[in-house]
Parts: C-alpha cells; structure tokens; sequence
C-alpha cells in the first residue's frame, strides 16, 4: 500500500450490511438519522416543486419511525426538536397534499403521545 492508500483507509469507516458484508462508509458514527431528518423537514424544500415536497415529508415519517428503532433517546429528542421547529411552515404550504402531510405527520406524533398537541 502506499501512503495515499492508507490515508484513504484511515479517513473511512466501515459498517456492516444486512447480510453481515462490509461496506465503506463515512457515516459510521454519525448521527445519520439526525442528519436526514435535518435536510428532509429544511425550510428550503419549500422551494421545491410541491410533490417533491410531499415526498420529503413522507420520507420524514418514516426515518422517524426507522429512528425510535435505532437511535438513542438523545437522537430522538433532537429529530423531534427538528420536526417540532420546522413542520409548520410545511403546514402552511398554498399546497393542500403539502399541508395534510405535515398534518398528518403532526397529528401522528400527538396521537401516540409522543408530542402534545398544542406543541406547534
């Protein structure tokens, strides 16, 4: 190997798949779940077409679901601190698919208590 190499080597991580291979990744030990959520739920979606936007939210919901199973009390308080301050400009959307997503998704969260509902 030479030094390039090792440096390369050295700068990535690597994360096992489902089937137990390996695979290079910078993302190991990131707060990945966080991340996602911070660029899904980002005021500047609403710049996008509106379908992109619904599809956005969706993805949202369901990285949050995919974090209550893997992430630690401390990732999960921070993606709802996201949902939290960024939803309701979705909610306000001239969009009326952009407004039942994030309705929806607001909705979910007080139904099973996760947040109450005069939270926004």
């Amino acid at each position: 190997l030479d030094e390039e190499d090792e440096e390369e080597d050295d700068a990535a991580y690597w994360i096992e798949g489902t089937t137990g291979e390996e695979f290079r990744s910078v993302w190991k030990g990131q707060r990945v779940h966080v991340l996602a959520m911070n660029a899904l739920l980002d005021a500047k979606i609403t710049n996008l077409s509106p379908h992109v936007q619904v599809v956005f939210i969706h993805t949202a919901m369901k990285v949050f679901v995919r974090a209550c199973m893997d992430c630690s009390e401390d990732e999960i308080a921070a993606i709802l601190g996201t949902v939290r301050k960024n939803i309701a400009v979705f909610m306000q959307s001239q969009n009326l698919e952009v407004q039942e997503r994030a309705s929806t998704f607001r909705y979910l969260l007080a139904e099973f208590d996760i947040l109450p509902m005069n939270w926004a």
